[in-house]
């Protein structure tokens, strides 16, 4: 039998907790890592803050302008 469990929002100090009862379980895991849409969406401000910080921006006069340069990405 298998059974897919999925937990978000913990902290990394239950991991041993999750792999001891598996063990004394006698089952077998797989520990997948992956970041959830609100960690994506906290990694994505950080970074956008960073650059902004940091100088790495585009400015344009006008939306025209704006277009022009995203058709040339």
């Amino acid at each position: 039998m298998a059974l897919k469990i999925e937990i978000s929002g913990f902290d990394k100090e239950f991991l041993p907790v999750f792999e001891s009862l598996a063990k004394s379980l006698k089952a077998s895991y797989k520990l997948i890592n992956f970041e959830t849409q609100q960690e994506q969406k906290e990694n994505s401000m950080q970074k956008a803050i960073k650059e902004l910080k940091n100088g790495e921006y585009e400015t344009f006069k006008g939306f025209d302008e704006y277009k022009k340069a995203m058709r040339g990405i």
